[in-house]
């Protein structure tokens, strides 16, 4: 599904990638990088208030899970999208 979704990424097709990352993430929610292309295709669609949901749903769900903050990229994309909203 990575690979997927980075071709979807480069390619342009924005809800088809985030196809692919919700995907991965109903079976692995834990996964950073997956959260980052979901917020990034979110944010390359224009559903900034999405995004920024999605960010405090993994944010969440990593605290409580393993005590981890959020990623550098996830807390850029995160202030991409309070920018656009």
């Amino acid at each position: 599904l990575r690979y997927l979704t980075e071709q979807c990424l480069s390619a342009g097709a924005w809800a088809e990638a985030y196809e692919h990352t919700c995907r991965a993430l109903r079976h692995d929610d834990l996964s950073q990088p997956f959260y980052e292309m979901a917020m990034r295709s979110l944010l390359e669609m224009g559903r900034h208030h999405e995004a920024l949901q999605l960010f405090e749903q993994g944010k969440a769900r990593l605290f409580r899970e393993l005590e981890l903050e959020p990623s550098i990229d996830m807390l850029r994309l995160r202030e991409m999208a309070r920018l656009n909203v």
